[in-house]
């Protein structure tokens, strides 16, 4: 639901959705090696060792084998750029 309108504005864009048990960071961190992108959202425990995001972001950051794009969520209620 949350790309629906990102995908039907962009229907080239390949979007592959995937339901995997485990660990957040350990199981992004594991697909992202076959990834050209992995974007995560930005709503994460802010402060993670003193940093502006969570610990998720931080660990997929650390390691991940393909860039990482993290996106702070919008506030509820704010217009959509």
């Amino acid at each position: 639901r949350a790309l629906g309108e990102v995908a039907a504005a962009y229907p080239a864009v390949r979007i592959r959705r995937t339901a995997v048990e485990g660990p957040t960071h350990k199981v992004l961190v594991h697909r992202a090696a076959a990834a050209d992108l992995l974007v995560i959202g930005g709503g994460g425990h802010h402060g993670y060792f003193g940093l502006p995001f969570g610990r998720v972001a931080h660990t997929a950051l650390c390691h991940a084998a393909c860039p990482v794009a993290v996106v702070p969520q919008r506030d509820q209620g704010a217009p959509a750029a």
